[in-house]
């Protein structure tokens, strides 16, 4: 005869559903969302009554239509995810895998602390039952919290494309598979009474199948993390080839200034006062066009400044500049070219878009603070920029292939220990970099992406 000790009914659905949600909502928590706080927890609590009411109902279904309850049910979940994240579907398709490992795990392990519950104190309630799943919720949910936290801490997220989805797909029909059919086989051939070797069973591969959705999910970041690197990489090279044009372009422009000087010289014996003072006039106008703009004090941003010049120009854009450019001569060539070049480069395309040429106007400053080299590069702006984990999101159609001129500031700034924060209001938009002196580059602060 069966007992409690080798039998046990299956988890009630009650506990499944609450689980689903409660996942589902943990991702919510942590991940960006479309509606304030108010309109989250309102739809929240929607889906918690749809997806109990649901599975409740659907609870003695035959065999035939267990699995596409089951497709209705991880819907729901998905839905959930999807009406309250502000991601696209695939990567709020790719959270509900991970929301069905995770609750299939924490009904399981739950409902079997019950049972030993069970056999140690017969009288054991339905309440207390409840607060026992509660708290085998609460701790399971507070151990993927801490993931992911550590995650978010890390500036690291999954940007999973479609084809991204298969490898944890896979991992999540096999375990759900694998732990659920044996189940669902017994129940619907015996009844309610499920052997213990199941329970066993169940808890063990959701836990594997949940272990390996997340080596799956650090095996996607660091994939994420190598292409974002090799764009970052690409886009360091082109600042740099930009800088090394542009410094022969200033090399030639002066020694056009000073070999025009010494003609001036020269012109300067010519003997006819008439003739003499013409040439040296003319020579002087077109000395103006080769005259050096900048003097930072730092030869490298000089020629940044110079390269960017006549596109300034042409655009009709105010530009000032207050920068002591000894301040950043500890850094290195490249990351210099990296920050100012791609936060001009921002700028400037900014201003192209205002209608009103008198408008337009870029500042930009580069001085000490309070022990840190502070730059600033402020530009006219209206309207407003979507921001995401701290950065403008790219206006350009191809996303894909834009948004990386950012990234790679906050790289370069990173390598110094530095922060990068981005500011718009008062009609202006400002990106401001602290780095602190002095400037040396430390392998205690890695470069995020």
């Amino acid at each position: 005869m069966d007992t409690i000790a080798t039998t046990f009914p299956d988890i009630p659905r009650i506990y499944t559903a609450i689980a689903e949600w409660a996942t589902c909502l943990l991702f919510i928590f942590f991940m960006p969302r479309k509606y304030d706080k108010a309109m989250t927890a309102g739809i929240a609590a929607a889906f918690l009554v749809l997806q109990s009411f649901f599975l409740v109902v659907t609870a003695n279904v035959p065999l035939l239509l267990w699995i596409p309850c089951m497709l209705v049910a991880f819907g729901l979940m998905f839905a959930f995810l999807a009406m309250c994240m502000d991601y696209p579907y695939h990567i709020c398709l790719y959270y509900t895998l991970l929301s069905i490992v995770a609750a299939e795990l924490m009904a399981s392990v739950g409902w079997q602390i019950v049972r030993g519950c069970y056999q140690v104190y017969s009288g054991m309630n339905r309440f207390i039952a409840a607060v026992v799943m509660a708290v085998v919720y609460g701790l399971v949910l507070a151990v993927i919290g801490w993931i992911e936290l550590r995650t978010l801490e890390a500036q690291l997220e999954v940007r999973v494309q479609w084809q991204d989805l298969i490898p944890p797909a896979i991992v999540v029909l096999a375990t759900f598979a694998i732990s659920n059919l044996g189940f669902a086989l017994n129940i619907f051939a015996e009844g309610k009474a499920v052997d213990a070797d199941l329970f066993n069973t169940r808890s063990l591969v959701d836990l594997g199948g949940l272990v390996l959705l997340y080596a799956v999910r650090l095996r996607l970041i660091g994939i994420q993390a190598q292409r974002e690197l090799e764009r970052i990489q690409t886009i360091l090279s082109a600042q740099y080839e930009k800088y090394r044009n542009a410094r022969e372009a200033i090399d030639m422009v002066n020694f056009k200034y000073h070999d025009l000087k010494h003609q001036i010289a020269g012109l300067k014996a010519e003997m006819d006062p008439e003739k003499r003072m013409q040439a040296i006039e003319e020579m002087e106008e077109q000395l103006e066009e080769y005259r050096p703009e900048r003097q930072t004090g730092n030869p490298v941003l000089d020629a940044i400044l110079s390269g960017k010049e006549a596109q300034i120009r042409a655009l009709g854009i105010a530009f000032t500049c207050v920068a002591d450019g000894a301040l950043i001569s500890p850094m290195h060539v490249v990351d210099i070219c990296t920050i100012f070049g791609n936060a001009l480069e921002n700028a400037i395309e900014c201003e192209a878009t205002v209608q009103e040429r008198g408008r337009r106007w870029i500042h930009m400053l580069v001085t000490e603070k309070k022990g840190f080299v502070y730059t600033e590069i402020s530009n006219y702006f209206e309207g407003e920029i979507a921001m995401k984990d701290g950065l403008p999101v790219t206006t350009k159609e191809d996303r894909k292939m834009h948004g990386y001129g950012v990234r790679s500031i906050r790289y370069a700034a990173a390598k110094y220990g530095g922060s990068v924060t981005y500011e718009q209001g008062d009609e202006q938009f400002a990106v401001k970099i602290l780095i602190p002196k002095p400037i040396t580059q430390s392998d205690r602060h890695n470069p995020v992406l």
